[in-house]
């Protein structure tokens, strides 16, 4: 029995501290520009087209623009 129990505090103890490394190695930390250009979205202006490039995903720079755009053209061909 304290074989196992040992065993299972051991996995506790890993997962915890894998679980830990991940969390502090993925966590985004935000520059002033990052944090500026989140501001200029908020606010509905735009921002560099550099600073989007590099800071707004693939979807968010072309995916949903464009699904955006031809829903705008479906409800306007639409009949009321």
């Amino acid at each position: 029995m304290p074989d196992l129990l040992m065993l299972l505090a051991t996995s506790l103890g890993v997962f915890v501290a894998t679980t830990v490394l991940v969390i502090v190695l993925t966590t985004p930390v935000e520059t002033p520009v990052m944090r500026l250009a989140r501001y200029a979205r908020y606010t509905g202006r735009r921002g560099s087209p550099a600073e989007e490039a590099e800071y707004l995903s693939f979807q968010e720079r072309l995916v949903k623009p464009t699904l955006q755009r031809l829903f705008a053209l479906a409800a306007r061909a639409a009949p009321n």
